[in-house]
């Protein structure tokens, strides 16, 4: 009567094991055979509601091949996105190549650069006795630069136009004034200022 239920059981172990096996996602051979399971494929039982699910053979349904994840470390960069305009300051990423963006910003005082460098320019290749416009909308202030830049120019007229609280204005430095005289004690000098001592 004891070997007749051991009998069972080993029967009955043998039908049931590749059910379990499938729907399970276990591979008994592995832990048998002593195989290390780090070094082995993972497994997963097919979709139930097809052909060869639950519907069909269990046991003669095959083991499919797990899909493996695909890992990415981020190597993020800075890009610049927009380049500093007049008008607009330089906009920049700090980018993947796979397109992820970790932080976006603009880099203050890029535009004002932008004008600075121009007003310079325009100084510089004046010809003899010129008179140089230049027009902002968003710059209210010149520094040290420009100033210099007038010091080596004198014969140069520079005229801006700016718009200040939604209000247009404009201020004229002539050629031959002692422009090392308007710049206050951080190195700037205000348009509105030079309104109060040139007039508008």
């Amino acid at each position: 009567m004891r070997r007749k239920r051991i009998a069972l059981i080993a029967v009955a172990v043998f039908l049931v094991l590749p059910v379990f096996e499938i729907f399970y996602g276990v591979n008994i051979a592995y832990a048998q055979n002593n195989i290390d399971p780090v070094k082995t494929r993972e497994w997963q039982s097919p979709d139930p509601g097809s052909p060869s699910g639950s519907g069909g053979s269990s046991a003669n349904v095959p083991l499919v091949p797990a899909s493996s994840p695909v890992s990415h470390t981020h190597d993020f960069q800075y890009v610049t996105v927009q380049e500093a305009s007049e008008n607009q300051d330089e906009v920049v990423q700090l980018r993947c190549a796979c397109g992820d963006v970790a932080e976006s910003f603009t880099v203050p005082g890029s535009a004002v650069g932008v004008f600075i460098k121009r007003v310079v320019k325009e100084i510089t290749n004046a010809s003899k006795d010129a008179v140089v416009t230049v027009d902002t909308k968003i710059c209210t202030c010149y520094n040290q630069v420009i100033i210099d830049a007038l010091l080596k120019r004198p014969d140069v007229t520079l005229v801006t136009n700016y718009r200040y609280n939604h209000v247009d204005y404009s201020v004229t430095i002539p050629a031959g004034y002692d422009v090392s005289t308007l710049l206050d004690e951080n190195g700037y000098c205000g348009f509105r200022y030079l309104d109060q001592i040139l007039g508008e």
